[in-house]
């Protein structure tokens, strides 16, 4: 009905889009939403994701402890959904000093962090 008054005031006339002017104004939406799309993917590929601060965390927790246990060792071991592997040698030969390296992998071997101390043992 709306359409029919419509048709009455303009004169028995309605001017519509041409088939052309729809296809043109349909490929620059299809060309707009291209580029938005390859905007998001960018920036999430690019942010850091939750489980690598997570990681961070771990690492950062890891190191800090290191202090208590110098002991030379290497060690594999599961920790919160990530494989720990962490290795103490000695440093540089002396007996004193202890280098600490800390690498946090997700469950697909990935590295999501690593890390490295040096610890002076008494």
């Amino acid at each position: 009905m709306a359409g029919w008054k419509l048709k009455e005031e303009a004169g028995g006339k309605l001017k519509a889009s041409t088939l052309l002017e729809v296809i043109v104004s349909m490929i620059m939406i299809m060309i707009i939403f291209a580029i938005a799309t390859g905007i998001v993917t960018n920036i999430s590929r690019r942010s850091v994701s939750l489980k690598e601060i997570k990681a961070m965390s771990t690492l950062t927790f890891f190191l800090a402890k290191c202090e208590s246990a110098p002991f030379i060792t290497e060690q594999t071991f599961n920790y919160a959904d990530f494989i720990v592997k962490r290795k103490v040698l000695k440093y540089r030969g002396d007996d004193r000093l202890r280098e600490v390296r800390v690498v946090i992998y997700n469950e697909d071997e990935q590295k999501l962090a690593e890390g490295r101390k040096i610890v002076y043992v008494q």
